[in-house]
């Protein structure tokens, strides 16, 4: 173990126990970093807008009662302060996409922008984005 299938730009899309004879002949050793990386899969890209605005208020980093009033369009304190701080000519931008948009990703500029302007490492950025993906409604 394991044979490995790829794609036409080399990627790894499967990883198999056994010979899969037409689509996975090519064997790596387990412990070779390209399969440890397909086996280990990152943080999700998106959390919906609740998601965002929950975990953030279950990391601290906004209140419970903000996080409900970002849902209807009214900014959290921090999140002002840090647009505030913004050039000029991305403080408009960054606003219509805090207030409207109904996904985060979580490489977004302004995303990584407000993570770096917290001292957050991106582990630490990765680890709230994995506990906000694991939020649901029921």
């Amino acid at each position: 173990m394991p044979y490995v299938q790829r794609n036409s730009a080399g990627a790894i899309t499967g990883v198999y126990a056994n010979l899969q004879v037409g689509y996975a002949k090519e064997w790596l050793a387990p412990d070779d970093p390209a399969v440890i990386t397909f086996l280990t899969p990152g943080p999700p890209e998106i959390l919906t807008r609740w998601q965002f605005f929950a975990v953030a208020a279950l990391n601290g980093i906004i209140t419970q009662q903000e996080a409900q009033a970002a849902l209807t369009g009214t900014m959290p304190a921090k999140f002002t302060a840090f647009i505030a701080s913004m050039p000029a000519d991305q403080q408009f931008p960054a606003t219509m996409l805090l207030t409207g948009t109904q996904e985060f990703h979580r490489h977004h500029p302004f995303v990584e922008a407000f993570l770096h302007a917290n001292s957050m490492t991106s582990a630490q950025a990765d680890a709230i984005w994995t506990q906000g993906a694991a939020l649901t409604l029921s």
